[in-house]
This record gives structure tokens, sequence and C-alpha cells, in this order.
């Protein structure tokens, strides 16, 4: 028997089993999406490298970490001493102050001095750290410290690497775990800062690091609840001020200034004062 002849599809039409071909010219939905996320991701990381390069360039004053304070106020109320360690990224080691004392753990302390007679402040937030790295590295100088009060403000980092905020969580709550196996320490915590404000990022990449950040934010709020610790809202409280003043920010757009971390320091001093209530 000779084999069968394979039938010609009409004109306009596909062979039974054959792709139907799509319109000259246009690509399909899928690939068009992927080439849109492939551009986009190229973009804000090229983004992202140029605001690291235009922040390095900025030449901020850049504080060891690791420094020590002692802070007495033989006027203040209460006659204790406590004792007070801060963990987290270069908003805690300082970048874009003037001087350590002009940092956000500094001005805390001084909140703190004004209620007990000596404060002894622990800085050992490391510039670029990621939520990882703290708990790793700065969540087991805890128990050795043996602190009243531990802050913590980490996140930024995070969200610039686009690392995912289930990650994040999991760190923050390995970090105040920490803190929970500290007899007596009780933890304030910071949001993740308003980064779509700062002036150094691009539009888009401010865009889209905004909508991380909220993320991050509403999350944080059910892991800190599940310690002891006390939120300080760091993006909604002081964000519109920042939109509005940009002296809030350093030279290189990007970290706080002096006023910046002072007006940080103000927004926390809520949650500050309802830690050390019981003290």
């Amino acid at each position: 028997m000779s084999a069968p002849r394979a039938r010609r599809a009409p004109a306009g039409l596909a062979a039974p089993g054959a792709a139907a071909p799509g319109p000259k010219g246009r690509r399909s939905p899928a690939r068009t999406a992927a080439l849109l996320l492939s551009g986009g991701a190229g973009y804000l990381y090229a983004a992202r490298s140029r605001s690291r390069r235009r922040a390095a360039a900025a030449r901020l004053e850049r504080f060891p970490p690791g420094l020590n304070f002692t802070l007495e106020n033989p006027a203040a109320p209460r006659a204790r001493t406590i004792r007070y360690l801060a963990l987290g990224d270069s908003t805690v080691q300082g970048d874009g102050a003037s001087a350590p004392t002009a940092t956000l753990p500094y001005r805390i302390a001084e909140q703190l001095s004004a209620e007990f007679r000596r404060v002894e402040l622990h800085n050992i937030g490391v510039s670029g750290a990621m939520s990882r790295e703290v708990a790793r590295d700065q969540a087991p100088q805890i128990a050795p410290f043996a602190p009243d009060l531990v802050t913590l403000s980490v996140g930024a980092n995070d969200i610039v690497h686009f690392k995912s905020p289930a990650q994040y969580f999991r760190n923050v709550n390995r970090i105040l775990r920490a803190v929970d196996a500290a007899p007596g320490a009780r933890a304030v915590v910071f949001t993740a800062p308003a980064l779509d404000t700062a002036p150094l990022i691009s539009p888009p990449l401010r865009a889209l690091l905004g909508v991380q950040t909220r993320r991050y934010n509403a999350g944080l709020r059910r892991v800190v609840a599940g310690h002891r610790a006390t939120l300080v809202d760091a993006y909604y409280a002081i964000r519109a001020r920042l939109l509005r003043d940009r002296s809030f920010f350093a030279r290189d757009g990007y970290h706080p200034s002096d006023a910046g971390y002072a007006l940080t320091a103000t927004a926390a001093r809520p949650a500050v004062t309802a830690a050390i209530r019981d003290l």
C-alpha cells in the first residue's frame, strides 16, 4: 500500500497539530512581558548602581562601629543606670551625621538621660548591613551586654537589594528572640525608612522602593507584636516632611542629615518612653 497523502490545509488555516501563526511583526504577550521585565530590572539595577556611586562620591563622615558613650545627668529623676544597645545599619552607625553626638542612637540616649541619671550606650550598627548580618553578627552581642533597652533600625538595605519580605521577617524575628531571651530587656524597632523620598534615587526606582517598603512595614507590625518590643513609625510619621524639606537629607541625598536624625529621634520618643516605663 502506498503511504497516505497529507492533506493541505485551506488557505489561512493551520494544519492539525501546528501552532497558529501570530500576527505578522507582533510578539506574543508573554514574550513582551518578559522583555519589559528584563529591561525594567536592568534599568533598576543600573539606577541603583548610579545611586551608590553618587553616594560614595559625597564622602560622608564615617564613624567607626562599636562606639561607647556614657551620659550622666545628676538632676534626672531616676537614680538607676540604664544600659542601651543600638543595632542596625547606616542609620545606626550614623552615615550623614556631622558627629557621633548627632546620630540617632546618641539622640535617643539623650532622651533617656532626661529620665535616668546614667545612660550607657553601646552602638554596634554597621553601614550596609542587611537584616541577616544584624541577626548573625550583632544579635549575639545582646546577651553579653545585658541591655535594658535595644533599638533596631534595619531594612533599607534589604529593600534596595530586592530581598523578599519573608526573609526580612525571619531575620527580625531571630533578632527579637535574642532580645526576649535577655532578662529585662525590651526593644524599640524602627520601620523601614521612607526611601521613596530620597532625592538621590530616580523616580521609577523610588516608586518601586516605596511599594516594597510599605510591604515590609505592614508585615513588620505583625512580627513586632509577637515580642517584647515597640514599633516606631519611621515612614508615614515623617514622610510628608521629608518630601517638603530636603535639609533632612545629607549631601548624598540619601542618608539623613543631623536634622533628619533629630526628626527620627523625635518620632521615636513615644515608643522609647513606653518601652522604659516599667524599668
